[in-house]
């Protein structure tokens, strides 16, 4: 992995902020940026159902049992695996942590004397430290984490697919050969990945259990399935617990992965934000070298007049920008949310006739993705028509400080924030087709979307109950009807009053986000132009000569953003 190249240009920038003496906020985020680079590590989640193996596996790779294989359903924990001295620390959904020895794993889910040491329910993840050969060989950059099952307890994977969704790289899916196919959850999962652009592989389990001849059919049958549904070759390899190659088969399968594409899908966009900041203060000092004190006193103010004209115009515009997302967005997501269910309505008739967790856990496969992806696309459609709105603003403060080139763009670029994370919405299925989005922006519309998976499947069991789920197959068609017909209208009804909660929550987050950014650009402007009415430069050759500086500081920074 790369990571000089962005440190370099990190190096060169906090240079320049130095000979510059630029505003100290820019440095803090250098710093900042430069300290999440070097803890960067790429997360690569195992992910099937709960008998897939996915568990026994990552213990072939780790060289012993050190992972419980089966775990109840309910107890399992997405588990990050890392190079380190033995220990296990346990991550909680209020922030706080616990370490625990590494005996831990085995106790997970013990009942009488041997309870949890760990509180699952309030649990986000864990991590644990093993000083395990195969995972140096990995790579320092890599970390393995250990999924909940598809049909384990669907609030854990529900949490673990939210999370690992921003901050996964890449996805392994461990499916059970003796299943002879990839089965239609596995491929709705691997349609969700997609949508996000999140590459992933397939991990064929338990190929001991067939015969080599079968075994290849099944391979090749599960290649060319994926092959017309993502229109490219997806990696499909063999593994076994009983086979000593599986190890090496998983970590070449691993080594390929495009690491300096995963630094660039994380990085590059804050990288270039930086870039423009200093670009926009470098051409504000070199201007203002040019003007005598009184002028830039001048610029100064008429710099807040145009800031405060700004603030006062998105104070009316988060007004309409909250009236449009708790009218036309939240009715766009629920009627998204509610077309899925009804196209959907015979496959999870079918489920019902399984019982009631079958039908739970289908349900929320189609529910997840589509809410993520549905309130990502308006949200974003939303904070577009507020940048619009904005325009006239920008374009003022531009006309104050002549010639700084960039200067709408970085005003532009801050008030995109969360937004970036939606770029690229096609009107179809597909959310995000071929863009990598932003890690901060998808965090935010998971941890949004997060709580209303909670609700629907906390009411879900009362609305269930007059629906006879497990009825003959003869009651298909009128438990198809009662889909249709009620248990969509429940779940509307439900989720409403929180979705508009919830969105009046992100756009108040949203406008406050933005105020700051506008209140710390200006600040950055202002003291630029301080800095050159206290040091002003009274001979011509020694102003020429430090105009020749900036202007080298700045061809060389465009080089770097080019």
């Amino acid at each position: 992995m790369n990571k000089e190249k962005y440190l370099n240009k990190l190096d060169q920038l906090s240079l320049f902020c130095q000979e510059f003496n630029l505003d100290d906020k820019v440095n803090q985020d250098i710093e900042k940026l430069r300290k999440e680079l070097v803890e960067f590590k790429i997360k690569i989640p195992f992910v099937g159902r709960f008998n897939a193996g996915k568990s026994a596996l990552l213990n072939t790779i780790l060289g012993g049992d050190v992972l419980k294989e089966e775990q109840k359903p309910e107890t399992c924990l997405a588990t990050e695996i890392k190079f380190g001295t033995h220990k296990v620390i346990a991550h909680y959904t209020d922030g706080t942590t616990s370490e625990h020895h590494i005996d831990i794993l085995m106790k997970l889910g013990a009942d009488g004397d041997e309870q949890d040491e760990i509180n699952v329910n309030k649990c986000r993840y864990l991590e644990v430290y093993l000083p395990i050969p195969g995972l140096r060989e990995l790579g320092k950059d890599i970390i393995l984490v250990d999924m909940p099952g598809f049909d384990s307890g669907i609030e854990s994977h529900n949490k673990a697919i939210l999370r690992y969704l921003s901050e996964g790289s890449l996805f392994m899916l461990v499916i059970d050969c003796e299943d002879g196919t990839i089965k239609t959850t596995d491929i709705a999962f691997l349609d969700e990945l997609d949508s996000f652009n999140v590459e992933f592989k397939v991990l064929l389990n338990k190929a001991d259990k067939k015969p080599e001849s079968q075994l290849n059919q099944i391979k090749s049958e599960v290649e060319n399935s994926l092959q017309r549904l993502f229109y490219r070759d997806i990696e499909v390899c063999l593994t076994s617990i009983m086979n000593e190659d599986t190890p090496e088969v998983i970590k070449k399968a691993i080594s390929t992965i495009d690491k300096d594409k995963a630094l660039e899908h994380f990085f590059s966009s804050r990288l270039e934000k930086i870039e423009q900041e200093i670009l926009l203060l470098l051409e504000t000092l070199k201007n203002a070298s040019q003007l005598d004190t009184r002028e830039i006193d001048q610029t100064i103010d008429e710099l807040k007049n145009k800031y405060h004209n700004l603030e006062r115009k998105l104070a009316v515009e988060s007004r309409e920008l909250k009236y449009k997302l708790t009218s036309v967005a939240k009715n766009d997501i629920l009627n998204d949310l509610r077309n899925a269910i009804l196209q959907q309505s015979s496959f999870l008739a079918r489920r019902a006739l399984s019982g009631e967790e079958s039908f739970v856990m289908a349900l929320n496969e189609i529910i997840r993705p589509v809410l993520l992806s549905a309130t990502s696309k308006h949200v974003e459609i939303q904070f577009n028509h507020l940048v619009e709105n904005l325009e006239t603003e920008f374009l003022d403060i531009n006309e104050v400080i002549t010639g700084i080139r960039g200067s709408f763009t970085l005003a532009s670029s801050s008030i995109n924030g969360i937004a970036k994370a939606a770029k690229a919405i096609d009107g179809g299925k597909k959310f995000a087709k071929g863009y990598k989005a932003v890690t901060t922006g998808l965090a935010v519309f998971t941890s949004v979307v997060a709580p209303w998976l909670e609700l629907i499947l906390i009411f879900l069991p009362e609305i269930l109950k007059m629906f006879g789920l497990g009825s003959e197959k003869s009651q298909i068609d009128k438990m198809r009807e009662k889909i249709e017909t009620e248990l969509v209208g429940q779940i509307i009804f439900k989720l409403t009053p929180e979705i508009e909660k919830s969105l009046i929550e992100l756009e108040e987050e949203y406008v406050a986000q933005l105020n700051e950014q506008f209140n710390e650009q200006l600040e950055s402007i202002k003291n630029t132009l301080e800095q050159v009415k206290g040091s002003k430069v009274e001979k011509i050759e020694q102003q020429k000569d430090y105009i020749e500086k900036i202007n080298v500081a700045i061809e060389t920074i465009s080089e770097l953003v080019g």
